[in-house]
């Protein structure tokens, strides 16, 4: 587990370059879309860096996302043909 800031420094790619990482995860993956601009730029920057570790997939959780965020964290996380599920935040269960 780590931040997007440590991502762009040599000691983590190193690591993890080294361990060969086969699955990211990126949580709250709307904070690309949301943060990326001006508040956290390297959240912008993700995409570039996973590519060069050659991670294998890349999962973006959130639960917040709106058509445009959804279109921000495809572009910025440079991702092919992905697979995007959505459904109602709304659950019976939960008043």
């Amino acid at each position: 587990m780590t931040t997007p800031e440590t991502l762009s420094g040599s000691e983590a790619r190193e690591a993890l370059s080294a361990s060969g990482v086969s699955l990211v995860a990126i949580d709250e993956a709307h904070c690309i879309s949301e943060w990326g601009h001006d508040f956290r730029p390297a959240y912008l920057a993700l995409g570039q860096r996973l590519q060069h570790l050659q991670t294998g997939r890349i999962l973006g959780l959130t639960a917040t996302a709106t058509p445009h965020v959804r279109d921000d964290i495809v572009r910025y996380l440079a991702l092919r043909d992905p697979e995007i599920i959505v459904s109602s935040p709304h659950r019976h269960n939960l008043v």
